[in-house]
């Protein structure tokens, strides 16, 4: 079809950590605007595209597929979000916060040094199969109550007569109701399985962000008096850990040996990560997964990383357009083609 006829279809982007999904759309949408006013400059704005998108898992922080909607396409994301999807998640030991990923505070910690591959290994078939059920209250509503009578209504003016409508009358009479509960759809986890586990990783304990203030090294006693010296071992220099502390740069006097001070802060290799591949039902919880498995090995965790493999028939880097494609129109146009071609192959293997 010519490019000056209306496109429709689904599609996916490689959403970048960081971003949320309104970027996206707004991406998405100056690049349709840019090829409107190249090909037709008669469109307005409001008439160039109407954009939507499964919003399941669609955090900031998190990454991977994102399926959007052009135009009439829309209407098949319904269809997408009922669809499995999979994760690779990333969980750190001996943390738990609030919200069982990295947004909220920390609430919890525990010893993880104990913890082994082999031991994630053993508890990972108990999660297979396991359904999550929430529940959420519904409060009580009030009965509507019709507003008093207003003297001499027919002197005001029409606009004042429609403000008074408008206000007064404009929610219906309702009935009360009582407080009830009411469950959430089932979520399924399919499969997990091990991707990776190790003490040596990029992440940085929470508590270097969360809880712990410059002056708190400052003010811990640790019963006794050492000189500020450097390891090799650690890996990490003087400067550097005076710098993530926020600390002035010249000299400071410090009652403390530099690897009791990383003791305090929290080390890297003293929490060990783990990194999990999740097959689930859409939307599934998986911070709270992440935070069972933690548990599970007598310790606490909290989700870090979060990035979507599949969702749906879209696959990441097979079916997906990275950040920098989607300036081209070209490139959207033909992703759109590609979705297309897919459903009338589906149509006619089905008869």
């Amino acid at each position: 079809m010519p490019k000056k006829e209306p496109i429709h279809g689904l599609f996916a982007v490689n959403k970048p950590s960081g971003k949320a999904v309104k970027q996206v759309l707004q991406h998405i949408n100056h690049t349709f605007r840019l090829h409107a006013e190249r090909t037709r400059p008669e469109m307005t704005r409001r008439q160039v595209v109407s954009l939507g998108t499964c919003f399941t898992q669609t955090k900031y922080w998190s990454s991977g597929v994102c399926v959007v909607g052009v135009n009439q396409g829309c209407r098949y994301l319904k269809s997408q979000e009922k669809m499995n999807e999979r994760y690779h998640a990333t969980g750190i030991l001996g943390f738990s916060t609030s919200t069982k990923d990295i947004v909220g505070e920390v609430i919890d910690t525990a010893s993880s040094s104990h913890i082994t591959r082999q031991q994630i290994l053993n508890i990972l078939p108990i999660f297979q199969g396991k359904i999550y059920q929430e529940e959420f209250k519904i409060p009580e509503t009030q009965p509507f109550v019709r507003p008093p009578f207003i003297k001499d209504f027919g002197l005001l003016s029409k606009r004042q007569k429609k403000k008074i409508i408008n206000q007064n009358y404009r929610t219906p009479p309702t009935t009360p109701t009582t407080p009830r509960v009411e469950i959430q759809s089932q979520k399924i986890i399919h499969s997990v399985k091990l991707l990776e586990f190790t003490k040596v990783h990029k992440y940085k304990p929470p508590i270097l962000i969360n809880t712990l203030k410059p002056t708190d090294a400052l003010n811990f006693d640790f019963g006794h008096s050492q000189t500020l010296e450097t390891s090799e071992t650690s890996g990490i220099s003087e400067k550097d850990m005076l710098d993530t502390l926020g600390f002035p740069d010249e000299s400071t006097p410090i009652n403390t040996s530099l690897n009791t001070l990383i003791n305090l802060l929290g080390k890297s290799d003293n929490h060990p990560i783990f990194k999990i591949d999740v097959e689930c039902s859409s939307d599934a919880p998986i911070g709270h997964l992440i935070d069972d498995i933690g548990h599970r090995l007598g310790s606490v965790a909290f989700l870090t990383e979060l990035e979507r493999v599949r969702q749906g028939d879209f696959e990441l880097y097979n079916d997906t357009l990275e950040w920098e494609e989607l300036e081209r129109f070209d490139n959207i146009y033909d992703a759109l083609n590609d979705w297309i071609r897919k459903v009338r192959n589906k149509e006619l293997e089905l008869g």
